[in-house]
């Protein structure tokens, strides 16, 4: 899960932080992405199965397929993952900052 930088807009948080996309962990603007494939607005949960549905979290987010690199910001990316699943999400709660997800097989 990504914050969109409507995250930080007044529409999202109030006053909006001077560093606000350094405290959220960064933005992530898929119109800026070659590789984004968009699958629409759902949400993380819905009757009572999902992430963290336990606690009640109820938040929508953008869905999308996008190649991710993994490694250090300015260093060799290795491996690279096509078509991973990604959320975007705008609203500072319950999530301030991005999550990281495990897969479990």
């Amino acid at each position: 899960m990504v914050v969109l930088p409507l995250g930080c807009t007044t529409q999202a948080i109030k006053p909006v932080p001077s560093d606000c996309a350094n405290v959220r962990g960064k933005l992530f603007n898929s119109n800026q992405s070659s590789t984004w494939i968009d699958q629409g607005f759902f949400g993380i949960n819905q009757d009572g199965v999902g992430f963290e549905a336990n606690l009640g979290y109820s938040v929508n987010a953008d869905y999308g397929l996008e190649t991710l690199g993994l490694g250090f910001a300015g260093g060799p990316s290795q491996p690279i993952l096509e078509n991973q699943t990604v959320a975007g999400f705008a609203s500072k709660s319950p999530f301030y900052m991005y999550v990281i997800l495990p897969i479990l097989y």
